[in-house]
């Protein structure tokens, strides 16, 4: 049993060492890409004038500096990550640790129920137009949200909505007002409504669920 233990933990070491590695790559190419930018921009734009003031000493020791830093930190982190690989213990905390936080990411405590339900009618959604626009809360409205606007639910607070035509469901926060249109009663954001299966078609019949004692509706 504890070499079966031994071999996932292993496997999930390596997908991490995996990961870190295209890590360091994007990291590294990101430095060249902004190293070059930065050259660029000195050269052609108006903080040209002002690099140039700047005695090339002091410019070579800031630019070294950087570097010796970069490549300090990452030494030490990859001398860690060598003596970690070999270390059974370590794989095995790091295992837990990784589980831990997967489960978290996945299913954080937003989602645990018990749940109660308060609305069944008509959903939306609002995307591309509205990109970037300031919603109710005051926050913008990103492509990446998982949100929707509600005219009953608090602000703020994190609803659970299933799909009553196919099933599927998404926990949304509730950060902006509406839908207008009459015998809505959701509009969700387009990565909400991508996840729940009703991109195409537009509308959807939805439950509307929230934590049990937490109240929904507006009084």
């Amino acid at each position: 049993m504890l070499k079966i233990i031994d071999f996932l933990c292993h496997l999930i070491w390596l997908i991490f060492i995996a990961f870190n590695k295209v890590l360091f790559i994007l990291f590294y190419f990101l430095i060249f890409i902004f190293t070059y930018l930065f050259v660029l921009i000195s050269k052609l734009g108006p903080i040209g004038k002002v690099y140039k003031k700047v005695e090339n000493p002091g410019r070579t020791v800031c630019k070294y500096s950087i570097v010796i830093v970069i490549d300090t930190i990452s030494t030490i982190y990859k001398g860690f990550l060598d003596y970690a690989g070999k270390s059974k213990i370590i794989k095995r905390v790091f295992a837990v640790f990784f589980i831990i936080l997967a489960a978290y990411m996945i299913y954080p405590p937003s989602h645990w129920g018990p749940w109660e339900k308060i609305q069944e009618g008509t959903a939306s959604w609002y995307g591309p137009g509205f990109y970037w626009h300031r919603k109710a809360d005051g926050s913008l409205y990103y492509p990446w949200d998982v949100s929707a606007a509600s005219k009953t639910i608090p602000l703020g607070k994190t609803a659970k909505v299933k799909n009553l035509e196919n099933g599927s469901i998404v926990y949304v926060k509730i950060d902006d007002r509406g839908p207008y249109k009459k015998g809505r009663i959701l509009d969700l954001s387009y990565l909400a409504a991508l996840k729940l299966g009703m991109k195409e078609k537009g509308l959807a019949k939805v439950a509307i669920f929230l934590k049990k004692g937490k109240g929904g509706r507006r009084r």
